[in-house]
């Protein structure tokens, strides 16, 4: 099951019509409920802004000061396959070559750990103790340009299953449904 939200998610949110159609307003009341508990709890884990990396086994640091392209875009939404919520962060492809990684997406890396191949270009007048920038995969090598693909490892910085196992523990998760059955 992949780990990331496709943008397709917005078709399964709980205010669109085949969602209202396929399942009871308690039902859909308690889910949406459920999916925005455990989305407020993860956007808090990851809540910090700094250029390193986050110790092994916290949650994982913010590095893009974009609004749409951060782990703290999490989405959820209705899955129809399940009968449940799916909720997760929008999925981020960056630079992360995934016929290398099995397909994991850059939130999955950071979620379960493994390992992928980042390229990266160099300038061809720059020496070899100049650094190395990741590239841009909408724009291709330029001549002048060194490029390389290096493995970089992630050691799983676990923020989703983080948020759920704390939600479980609060209670909120049952007191959203014990409140539904009265």
């Amino acid at each position: 099951m992949p780990f990331s939200v496709t943008m397709k998610v917005k078709d399964f949110f709980f205010d669109r019509a085949i969602v209202k159609d396929a399942i009871s307003d308690a039902e859909r009341r308690n889910l949406r409920m459920i999916g925005a508990f455990i989305r407020r709890r993860a956007r808090t884990k990851i809540l910090r802004r700094r250029k390193r990396s986050s110790a092994p086994g916290s949650p994982p640091s913010i590095h893009s000061r974009d609004k749409r392209a951060s782990l703290r875009n999490i989405l959820f939404g209705y899955d129809p396959r399940r009968h449940s919520v799916i909720i997760g962060p929008v999925k981020l492809s960056g630079v992360v070559d995934n016929t290398d990684t099995l397909g994991k997406t850059v939130p999955e890396l950071l979620e379960f750990g493994g390992t992928a191949l980042i390229e990266e270009v160099q300038s061809r007048t720059s020496g070899p103790e100049d650094p190395w920038y990741p590239r841009d995969p909408n724009k291709p090598v330029l001549p002048w340009q060194r490029s390389r693909k290096r493995p970089a490892r992630y050691r799983g910085n676990p923020f989703m299953s983080l948020a759920l196992e704390q939600e479980i523990d609060a209670g909120t998760i049952t007191d959203v449904w014990r409140a539904s059955i009265g």
